[in-house]
C-alpha cells in the first residue's frame, strides 16, 4: 500500500502542476517546436478553475507523500509483543485512535495501542 500512495503521490504532484501551470504540456510543445524548427507562441493563460484543480493536486500529492514519511517514521517506534518497551512489566489493550488504525492500514500490519501497567506508557505494538 505504500508503494502505491507514493505512486500515486507523484502523479499527483505532476498532475497538478500540468494543471495549475500547463508546464509539462508547454515543455513538451516548445520541445517539439523547437525540433520542428518553429518560433513558440504566446502561452495563453489558464482558467482559473484549471488553476485551482491543479494546486489542489499539487496540495494532495505532497500530503500523500508526507503521510508515507509519516508511516516509516512511526514504523520504527513500534513495539512487539506485550511487554512495555520502557520497563518490560505487563501492558493492557486501549482503544486505538482514528490516525493508528490509518497508520496500520498504511504499513500493511495489525497494530494495537497498549498501555503498561507499571509506568503507563502508551505505545503502539504489532498484535502477536
Amino acid at each position: 500500500m505504500r508503494r502505491t500512495i507514493k505512486l500515486l503521490s507523484v502523479i499527483l504532484v505532476l498532475a497538478g502542476f500540468e494543471l495549475a501551470s500547463g508546464t509539462l504540456s508547454t515543455t513538451l510543445n516548445r520541445f517539439t517546436q523547437i525540433l520542428s524548427s518553429s518560433v513558440a507562441a504566446d502561452v495563453p493563460s489558464l482558467p482559473p478553475l484549471r488553476f485551482a484543480g491543479g494546486v489542489g493536486m499539487i496540495v494532495m500529492g505532497i500530503g500523500g507523500w508526507g503521510l508515507t514519511l509519516w508511516a516509516r517514521y512511526a514504523n520504527t517506534r513500534l513495539s512487539r509483543g506485550r511487554v512495555c518497551s520502557r520497563c518490560g512489566a505487563q501492558t493492557q489493550r486501549v482503544m486505538r485512535r482514528i490516525h493508528h488504525r490509518l497508520l496500520g492500514s498504511m504499513l500493511g500490519l495489525e497494530l494495537e495501542r497498549r498501555r503498561c501497567i507499571e509506568c503507563g506508557h502508551k505505545g503502539l505494538a504489532v498484535r502477536d
